[in-house]
């Protein structure tokens, strides 16, 4: 039987059965999951979805607030501003400021397509040959974000198109 999450105004998500998904379809204005205890009216906000979207969006939710990881060949990194790089306490600058260890996006690709693998999804992939981690790291990542060159711009991108 398929799953689904049901989200309401105050914050709660709950999971629902098909069976209560079609219910609170095809009810009226108040409705009541018996399973949960739950009552509420439909004119409140509320979303119904499949769990596996759910599942997808709580991924993505979790990679957006990513501030370290491990790149395919094991160097562990962090975001500084927005950008990731080597997490080591950078290289001494001419004033005796350390200063970060900016990445190469065409040696480091997942940098470049912002994919860089959490500690935990790195250790599931650790014992692979790193040219292997790094196409399963790459895998599902935006084609406009190019291996060899980092990111293109749409024109460019277009511009190929035609």
């Amino acid at each position: 039987m398929k799953k689904f999450v049901l989200s309401i105004f105050n914050g709660g998500e709950y999971i629902i059965n098909e069976e209560e998904y079609k219910n609170i379809l095809n009810g009226g204005d108040t409705v009541m999951v018996k399973r949960l205890l739950l009552t509420f009216t439909k004119k409140s906000p509320y979303t119904i979805m499949p769990y596996e979207t759910y599942l997808l969006n709580k991924k993505k939710e979790n990679k957006n607030k990513q501030n370290i990881g491990i790149l395919h060949d094991g160097t562990r990194v962090k975001k500084y501003f927005g950008e990731w790089v080597v997490d080591d306490g950078g290289i001494v600058n001419d004033n005796g400021n350390y200063q970060p260890v900016k990445l190469d996006p065409k040696y480091y690709p997942e940098v470049a397509r912002d994919c860089v693998p959490t500690i935990e999804e790195f250790d599931e992939i650790k014992k692979l040959p790193n040219n292997e981690r790094l196409d399963l790291i790459l895998k599902n990542t935006n084609p406009l974000r190019l291996k060899e060159e980092g990111i293109k711009s749409v024109g460019e991108v277009l511009k190929n198109k035609e």
